[in-house]
């Protein structure tokens, strides 16, 4: 949120008409869609505490990232050309490794426990 205006829209980026902080609250909306997607992959299965450590630390550690690598224009995978209007690489494929991922984790620890 550094040097985002709050009245103000965003000088010298692809949104420039867009106020700041609506722009940002719409990040976060797709941040919040990859959490709902990817929960779905392993609902019912993980405990709450895990769950919740969970939801803290995936956007932190791998969306955020990732959505800046593609949508920034200094984002290294946006140098490279890569496109992505509507959240498909960033949300899609975020969510979809993330859930193949703890899935993997649950069932082997399932498997370790004998379930």
């Amino acid at each position: 949120m550094l040097n985002v205006p709050v009245d103000d829209c965003l000088k010298n980026q692809p949104a420039d008409t867009i106020p700041g902080l609506m722009f940002v609250a719409y990040q976060c909306m797709f941040a919040l869609m990859t959490l709902v997607i990817v929960t779905g992959s392993w609902a019912e299965e993980m405990t709450f505490k895990a769950f919740l450590i969970f939801i803290i630390l995936l956007p932190i550690l791998i969306y955020y990232p990732i959505a800046h690598w593609i949508w920034h224009s200094n984002g290294f995978l946006s140098e490279m050309e890569v496109l992505d209007f509507a959240g498909g690489a960033v949300i899609h494929t975020t969510s979809g490794v993330a859930g193949l991922i703890v899935t993997f984790a649950i069932s082997r620890r399932k498997k370790n426990k004998g379930i």
